[in-house]
């Protein structure tokens, strides 16, 4: 009877050891062995590529606390197999509404600017898609005013060649959503002036179910969103979406940069201005029913005159700088600007001299004629001021020059002309000599479509 007894209590305790031990023991070592398998990174990887759009590499993932993670040698690519994007580590911490993204560091190329700016907008536009809010910091970024495979050399925030500066610069983004709008913030340090909101208003029918996601961000994301100045047709499936851009740069920013973020329909004229220009300014735009209307102000240095002209009939160099106090459009039409240039020494072509004064009514000065009839004529600085509105175009010297907009050797080659001229005929001059006026180039075309329209046509 007791033997009986202490067999079915040994069992009962061995049963309960194994049940309450082994079991669960057993259980987390499984569940710690699938978290490191490649099934659970593949599984992680396919989530990513869900919402992002694109083919996604994850090099190793660290579990960190439950429900944060820590990914390494992360890679977006094309559906072609180039890299976009490439992120040594992140840090994501994900809850039912929000997605938390932190990178200890970040180089920021043209073209990861221009595959971000394509995944933001697609966070505006698809609701369905990207239904929880994210919140990306970064503790220092850094600019590469060209690919990063040709070293280009880096921009950093506030500057790379400020020594004494040990503060690094960090970048934060947030994309939240409330109700039918949806916004995107970026900002630099809580010290730092800089930040930049785009906000937009969706139709009812954006928030449908999204269906049929491709293997790439859709091409409507990517390529057709309207560049500010350039009319957009409204699109069939846009609705009545609404789309506001207000922001402010102190510390400049590389152009090649600005220009990935622009799109295309902007972004290639503004790209003509050169790899090593810079930004910097203020913007409040609107985008309704389809056209732009808002205002901006701002300067734009170290401008190079050869790349903005090689594709033009006519050639200049040397640097130049633009100070723009005023810049305003409607209906994705420039209604006023105004603006100062100032360009060092340099070359220019003698057929610009001459169109100058035959199309813009600019008056040869001193040095107009040169005996030795050079096609590329030296001159020692160049400084106007330009005025552009319906009544038209004004072209002025600065006061202190003397009614003289380009010198060489102390001698006038060209003087502002006595009065305001039509703002088709700046247009004009990008025409080579011989040929129709317009549109015989492509920024003159340009031009026609984005000029105020005369105000003697009302």
């Amino acid at each position: 009877m007791f033997i009986e007894q202490s067999a079915s209590r040994v069992r009962l305790a061995r049963t309960l050891f194994v049940l309450a031990g082994l079991l669960p023991c057993a259980a987390l070592v499984a569940w710690a062995v699938l978290r490191q398998s490649d099934w659970h990174l593949q599984l992680l990887r396919r989530e990513g590529e869900q919402v992002l759009g694109l083919p996604l590499e994850i090099g190793s993932v660290e579990h960190l606390t439950p429900g944060a993670i820590r990914l390494r040698s992360c890679c977006l690519r094309s559906p072609q197999g180039e890299t976009l994007v490439a992120i040594p580590v992140v840090d994501v911490e994900l809850t039912p509404t929000e997605v938390r993204l932190r990178l200890p560091r970040f180089e920021c190329t043209p073209q990861e600017a221009r595959t971000l700016a394509a995944i933001a907008r697609a966070w505006l536009r698809e609701p369905v898609r990207f239904s929880r809010a994210w919140v990306v910091d970064v503790d220092e970024f850094i600019f590469h005013a060209g690919s990063a495979l040709a070293k280009a050399p880096q921009v950093r925030l506030p500057s790379a060649e400020s020594l004494a500066e040990s503060k690094r610069s960090g970048l934060h983004i947030e994309c939240v959503a409330a109700g039918e709008t949806r916004a995107v913030r970026l900002r630099r340090d809580q010290d730092s002036p800089d930040e930049v909101r785009v906000i937009s208003t969706l139709p009812p029918k954006a928030f449908q179910n999204f269906s049929g996601r491709q293997n790439g961000l859709s091409e409507k994301c990517v390529l057709q969103e309207p560049a500010i100045g350039s009319r957009a047709e409204p699109k069939e499936d846009s609705g009545s979406e609404r789309l506001e851009i207000s922001g402010a740069i102190q510390e400049p920013l590389p152009l090649p940069i600005l220009t990935a973020l622009m799109g295309p329909s902007l972004g290639n004229h503004v790209a003509s201005l050169g790899p090593h220009a810079e930004v910097r300014g203020s913007i409040n735009a609107v985008l309704t029913d389809g056209t732009w209307h808002g205002y901006a102000s701002g300067e734009v240095q170290r401008i190079d005159l050869a790349a903005t002209t090689l594709f033009l009939p006519h050639r200049v160099t040397g640097q130049a700088s633009l100070t723009i106090p005023r810049l305003t459009w409607e209906g994705s039409r420039l209604q006023e600007c105004q603006l100062e240039c100032v360009v060092g020494s340099g070359q220019m072509s003698m057929s610009l001299l001459d169109a100058c004064v035959v199309t813009l009514g600019c008056r040869g000065g001193t040095g107009y004629r040169s005996l030795s009839q050079q096609a590329m004529r030296d001159f020692d600085s160049m400084a106007c001021c330009v005025r552009i509105d319906p009544h038209g175009f004004e072209l002025r010297a600065r006061p202190d020059r003397s009614g003289s907009l380009l010198r060489s050797h102390g001698l006038s080659l060209l003087d502002e002309p006595s009065r305001t001229i039509s703002t088709e005929k700046v247009a004009w001059i990008f025409s080579a000599p011989g040929t129709v006026t317009v549109p015989a180039t492509d920024m003159s075309a340009w031009l026609i479509s984005v000029l105020p329209v005369p105000a003697s046509r009302f």
